[in-house]
């Protein structure tokens, strides 16, 4: 099968290195040197785009450290249609970061009254869905497994623009155990959102610290690409709660 593999680059440094070796870590702290990455890279993508051809790879690559010879980045892989929509947003959501988060009364589905100081004093976990979205749904299990171990130590919000019957039925059907902000899209495209799921992470003070895409897939001992167990998603709010 040929298949054309466009990849569009994302360097957050903006310093350039000369020929030192380049290494890789993803969320699961496997490190990767650049024969590697570049290779799991095409495969993840060449998967993808069996179900959808028209799909591309951004890479988000964030400086880590360097030394001598070396070079180590921590990567995000966006597989999307729209790269430059998507750099669009990745560009708006760096602005947000150290920002409070704004919420201001709002009311849960259940009518539960919510804003940004009544989530004080824990870390608090966003996230930003739709119905139609099945990547949002595929990740509400591993969600609910986040929200059942820290609920007593942070906060949990799923927010979306869909109106209160979708959502509902969705609760039903998904268990879904955050509470719900419906029918908002102050707190969602307003925000610059438009590639879903979105999850935020907030500290004790609501201030935006992280924010991440969906819960990352990995590739498993057959080859085939799977959800993450949410680690990723524990190490952030575990390190917010310490601070």
């Amino acid at each position: 099968m040929n298949l054309k593999l466009p990849i569009i680059i994302f360097f957050i440094s903006s310093f350039i290195f000369g020929q030192q070796k380049k290494y890789f870590v993803n969320g699961n702290s496997l490190i990767q040197n650049e024969f590697e990455y570049r290779k799991n890279l095409l495969q993840s993508l060449e998967q993808i785009q069996v179900i959808n051809n028209k799909t591309k790879v951004y890479e988000e690559l964030n400086f880590i450290r360097k030394t001598n010879d070396s070079i180590l980045y921590s990567y995000i892989w966006h597989f999307t249609e729209t790269p430059k929509k998507l750099e669009k947003e990745i560009n708006s959501k760096r602005k947000l970061i150290g920002k409070p988060f704004p919420l201001k009364n709002v009311v849960t589905i259940n009518n539960k009254k919510i804003h940004l100081d009544s989530l004080k004093g824990k870390p608090t976990l966003i996230n930003l869905w739709f119905c139609n979205c099945s990547p949002c749904l595929e990740e509400i299990p591993i969600l609910n497994e986040i929200r059942d171990k820290y609920i007593d130590k942070c906060n949990f919000i799923a927010i979306t623009y869909d109106d209160k019957q979708k959502v509902q039925n969705i609760i039903s059907k998904k268990n879904y155990r955050f509470n719900h902000i419906v029918e908002n899209t102050q707190l969602t495209t307003k925000l610059g959102f438009n590639s879903y799921p979105v999850n935020i992470f907030l500290d004790k003070n609501g201030i935006i610290k992280q924010i991440e895409g969906g819960i990352p897939y990995f590739e498993n001992d057959r080859g085939e690409l799977t959800l993450s167990n949410g680690n990723e998603f524990i190490t952030i709010l575990e390190k917010l709660i310490t601070e």
